[in-house]
């Protein structure tokens, strides 16, 4: 049921693995879950009526089943290739999206 959500666009709920505020001084402590709404470039974590906006790179640093940011010499390789994957690791079109709604990461680098 937990997957049907969130792949209707209720979003994805993953970990905090290390701990951040937000401007407001929300704390996301270690090991809360938070729901992830993706967008282009950015991504909305929301942890009650907490909420912050954060990069693609800055989300792998900071919550689980985000994966790092690919090399300048991989995103040249997507944009030439057919096959890009996404901050979850889905694989996907250059200007395609992940299962749960993520951007590639040539989307989410605002490549293209």
């Amino acid at each position: 049921m937990q997957l049907l959500k969130e792949m209707m666009g209720a979003g994805l709920s993953v970990q905090v693995k290390k701990e951040f505020r937000n401007k407001r001084g929300d704390v996301f402590p270690v090991g809360a879950t938070v729901m992830c709404e993706f967008r282009d470039t950015s991504v909305r974590i929301v942890l009650g009526d907490a909420a912050v906006i954060l990069s693609y790179p800055i989300a792998s640093k900071l919550l689980t089943k985000f994966k790092p940011a690919p090399s300048t010499n991989t995103l040249a390789k997507m944009t030439y290739g057919s096959v890009a994957t996404t901050p979850l690791g889905s694989r996907t079109e250059p200007d395609g999206r992940g299962i749960y709604g993520e951007p590639s990461w040539l989307i989410a680098m605002g490549l293209i």
